[in-house]
């Protein structure tokens, strides 16, 4: 592990370089369903563009894992938050008129770089801080994303009163190049070779099915990751249809408003995660088991709360049901990486790229299903189907994941 010096050098470039990150990425998550919709008043458009997202993630994962394999360290982050900020140029450069068959290449490579980045940073933290700091250290990052989110989706509109689409991407440009610089001062301590006898492309994969015979509640959570996506879809899909439906004239900003309320409980849910640390002292199974049960029941929490969110007409309710979705989602992301850490460090990476693709792959279906569903449903019927599906795999597998532990 990272030697005790590098642990509070490390982790103030960490947490800074990741809220820069998802500032951005939420900045332009926002802009483009906002945009696109704007472009073509169509649902199944802004689907198109978030599945080129997911396609790009989807691409990703089956690389990340060679490419981190081959070049560990902090030049492959730089590089990917270099190559966001090429592909929001692109939108810049190119006039406006040929915006709408550009913005799937360019939601296809912004994807591409955000699976690379979370892939690259979450599997490499145990070689950048001590294994007692790795919950904190955590809990710290989804705290700071959170903060990420909350600024980027409130800037998303807030930049539009004052300038215009292409202020906003170049300013999403910025964040990024900003981003790649805190990334490289970043201190690694690989503790075993790296770079030596990699697996070929089956082998590695082999290696973690394998692997995760050995783990049945581990292969329990990548499932519910993957279902969660459908959930996840529908409701990202439907938000600015959602939003425009309850401020026809300001529907950015009801989603800015939304989203940052969001982030706001995820902070509190990923705060809260971090006061469990203190309690779990060095007995790794201890840990795992409790993240394990830590993510289902957050996973559940923020499915309802996201099929209340739409459910409302009135600002007030759906922001506090956006709340909890908020605090669920914080649980859940820190439980989900924490346990995937906890692994063996011959499938930790593969591990990463695997939950990464499941839920690129769910996220694609999910949204170019669930778009088209928006075209003859009202959004509230289409997120409680959608979110549905993950409400009651995580109650199966809490069932499941009980009598595991009983047995064993």
């Amino acid at each position: 592990m990272a030697s005790v010096d590098n642990t509070f050098y490390n982790s103030i470039f960490l947490v800074v370089a990741r809220f820069f990150s998802d500032f951005g990425a939420f900045l332009n998550m926002v802009a483009l369903s906002s945009y696109t919709y704007m472009l073509g008043q169509n649902a199944v458009l802004v689907g198109i563009v978030l599945t080129g997202r997911v396609l790009g993630g989807i691409t990703a994962s089956l690389g990340s894992t060679n490419i981190f394999r081959k070049y560990p360290g902090a030049m492959p982050l730089a590089l990917t938050d270099m190559l966001r900020a090429g592909a929001l140029s692109l939108i810049i450069i190119i006039p406006q008129h040929n915006h709408l068959l550009i913005l799937p290449l360019v939601a296809f490579v912004l994807g591409f770089g955000n699976t690379i980045f979370s892939v690259g940073l979450n599997s490499q933290i145990p070689y950048l801080v001590k294994d007692n700091s790795i919950i904190k250290i955590n809990s710290l990052l989804t705290s700071f994303s959170s903060l990420g989110t909350v600024l980027g989706s409130l800037s998303a509109g807030v930049i539009l009163i004052y300038s215009s689409y292409s202020g906003l991407f170049g300013i999403n440009m910025v964040v990024y190049i900003v981003a790649a610089f805190l990334i490289l001062p970043l201190r690694f301590n690989f503790n075993r070779y790296v770079g030596k006898n990699i697996p070929k492309f089956i082998q590695e994969w082999r290696l973690l099915i394998q692997g995760l015979k050995g783990f049945p509640i581990l292969l329990l959570v990548l499932i519910v990751a993957l279902t969660d996506t459908l959930g996840s879809a529908a409701h990202s899909v439907g938000l600015p249809i959602f939003s425009k439906i309850i401020n026809d004239q300001e529907p950015e900003k009801i989603m800015g408003y939304i989203l940052a309320i969001w982030a706001i409980g995820k902070f509190m849910g990923a705060q809260f995660t971090n006061t469990l640390n203190r309690y779990l002292g060095t007995d790794l199974q201890k840990q795992i088991r409790l993240m394990e049960y830590i993510f289902f029941a957050s996973i559940a929490l923020m499915s309802l709360g996201f099929i209340a969110v739409f459910q409302f007409n009135h600002l007030l309710p759906i922001l506090i049901a956006a709340f909890f979705a908020g605090i669920g989602d914080g649980f859940a992301e820190v439980a989900v990486i924490t346990r995937v850490q906890k692994t063996d460090e011959t499938i930790r990476l593969p591990a990463f790229s695997l939950l990464r693709m499941m839920q690129s792959v769910g996220f694609a279906i999910g949204m170019l299903i669930s778009s088209f569903f928006f075209e003859f449903m009202f959004p509230a019927y289409v997120v409680l189907i959608f979110h549905g599906v993950p409400l009651v795999m995580t109650l199966v597998s809490l069932y499941k994941t009980y009598l595991y532990y009983k047995k064993n």
